[in-house]
Order: C-alpha cells, then sequence, then structure tokens
C-alpha cells in the first residue's frame, strides 16, 4: 500500500512539475515573442520581408509567405500583392504594409496562427521588389517541391495530376473547387492528404533498400525523413509521424525498447515547444488524437 501511494506521489510531482515548466514557457513566449506581432497589430510599418516560397496567383492578385524581421524578432507571415508576381525563394519585398497579427486583436484570430504564420502582411504603397541572384540554400526543399510538382504536371494528364499532387505531396490548389467541397462534404479529405501513412511507406522503402540493418537505415532514414517533412511543408500530421520514427530509429540504433506513447508525447511536445498555436491545428489535433485513440483501445478492440 506504501508503494502505491508514493508511486501516485511521484506521478502527482510528475504532472505538477510539467505543468509549471509549461506555464514558465508559455508566459515566456508570450512575453519575448507574441506581445510585440500584437502590439503591430492593425498598424502600417516599413518592413523588408524576404520571399521563402514561391509566389501564387489568386482571384484578388498574388500570394506568398515571408520571413519579417522586427524588433529583433524573426516572424514567419503570409504578404498579399495586389498583383500577382512571380516571386522565389531568396527575393525581398520592400514597402509599407498594414499589419495583422492573426492570433487575434482588432480582427478575428484565423488559421494561420497554427501553421506558425503570426503576421499578415498588406500593401499600402508601391512595392520594391529585389530579385535574388541565387536561391539560399535553406530553401532547397521549397525547390524540391516545385520541382517535384513540375515533374507531376508533365507525368500525368491534366485531369489526374491535380489528384497525384495532393496525394503525394499534399498540394490541393489545383484541385476543381467542386472537388475539393465533395471531399469535404463527404469526409474523407484525409485521401488527399499527406499524412503518417506516407512516412510509413517512405520508411519500408527505407528499410528494403538498406536491408534492415540498423546503423544504415538510421544513417538513410533521418536525414530522408527531415528531407520529406521539409517538402511537405513541416505541416502538423507529417511532422509528427516523422518525430515518432526518427524516435523508432534512434531507439533501434541504441539497442532500446521503442515505446510509442512516450514518442508520441515526445514528438507533440517538440511541435508545441516550436510553436504553442499548433494545438489550434485541426491537422496536429487529429493528428494526435488519432495516434493517441490507437494506443488506448487498439489491443482492446482487435481482442
Amino acid at each position: 500500500v506504501a508503494a502505491f501511494r508514493w508511486k501516485k506521489v511521484r506521478i502527482t510531482a510528475f504532472v505538477l512539475a510539467g505543468a509549471a515548466v509549461a506555464m514558465v514557457f508559455f508566459l515566456g513566449y508570450r512575453a519575448a515573442y507574441l506581445q510585440p506581432a500584437s502590439a503591430m497589430d492593425g498598424t502600417e510599418q516599413v518592413i523588408s520581408a524576404e520571399v521563402t516560397d514561391y509566389s501564387y496567383e489568386t482571384d484578388f492578385g498574388g500570394v506568398v509567405e515571408a520571413s519579417i524581421r522586427m524588433e529583433g524578432r524573426q516572424y514567419r507571415a503570409v504578404v498579399y500583392l495586389d498583383e500577382y508576381v512571380h516571386l522565389i525563394p531568396g527575393d525581398r519585398i520592400e514597402g509599407l504594409f498594414r499589419l495583422r497579427c492573426t492570433t487575434g486583436g482588432r480582427e478575428e484570430a484565423t488559421y494561420h496562427r497554427g501553421n506558425g504564420i503570426l503576421l499578415l502582411c498588406y500593401p499600402e504603397s508601391e512595392l520594391n521588389i529585389l530579385q535574388t541572384e541565387q536561391i539560399p540554400a535553406k530553401y532547397y526543399p521549397a525547390v524540391l517541391r516545385r520541382t517535384l510538382l513540375a515533374y507531376i504536371d508533365g507525368a500525368f494528364p491534366a485531369d489526374t495530376a491535380c489528384f497525384a499532387k495532393a496525394l503525394l505531396l499534399g498540394e490541393k490548389s489545383d484541385l476543381p473547387y467542386e472537388i475539393s467541397t465533395a471531399f469535404k462534404i463527404s469526409g474523407i479529405s484525409h485521401i488527399i492528404a499527406v499524412s503518417g501513412l506516407h512516412v510509413s511507406i517512405l520508411f519500408a522503402i527505407v528499410t528494403l533498400i538498406t536491408g534492415k540493418r540498423r546503423l544504415l537505415m538510421a544513417l538513410i532514414g533521418i536525414p530522408l525523413l527531415l528531407l520529406f517533412a521539409a517538402v511537405a511543408g513541416f505541416t502538423p500530421s507529417v511532422t509528427r509521424a516523422c518525430l515518432m520514427q526518427m524516435l523508432f530509429l534512434i531507439a533501434m540504433l541504441c539497442n532500446k525498447e521503442y515505446d510509442p506513447p512516450t514518442s508520441l508525447a515526445f514528438a507533440a511536445l517538440t511541435m508545441l515547444a516550436v510553436n504553442p498555436f499548433v494545438i489550434t491545428s485541426v491537422s496536429f489535433q487529429l493528428s494526435v488524437g488519432c495516434m493517441a485513440g490507437i494506443f488506448l483501445f487498439s489491443r482492446r478492440i482487435t481482442g
């Protein structure tokens, strides 16, 4: 009885300690990073943004993701353009912008916060665009993604290329509105989303190529998983699956037992530490919730 009580005391102490650490972390994140972004909500600022991905055209102009430095802090942002301009990673956009904080303020919060994007930028003056001579190496995953999308366009007929892009890379922008809506209404949108299934297939290929040699699997598998997550845009479902798979490789390499619930908790905490607002992402909620449900009920259901 005493041992059982001591175990309960230890569990309670660990839970309270974890809650305290989390509270301190989030208060620090709010004070050091979030509050400056919130203070810029609704203001007009002269900024210089570095493009981090390829721009794309919309019905109202163009959109591109960028990185901006404000008050000594680096923020991910989405820049809206009045007219579409072809931009590549490494280009710079300079001008006067009206800023909107995606976590809420004068207007409602947006889904961008779940993707780590805290600011939306709307031009208030003529923009000065400085084109890069060479794409920086840190943006090579975006270049590889662009190359793969172009290859898919050339390898598939026009009516199926959009599905191939969605299935392989999660690129849904080319899906016709009617088809995209039909997938959503029928509740099968996950079929055309990059998820843990893709990571499992990728890992199966690595296992086959390496002949199940532990060291070789780790040396090839971990960099490949990181690259795949980067090409897929570090979406929550893919990031969660890649982190868990990398922990599996590390445990196998170190000859240690792999504990799935622990790896799920580690993946979730890592993602929350990088972007606390990822918890508002439906993709994160479904991915983590699905895995938790499998760990909790799969054995009982199988039995």
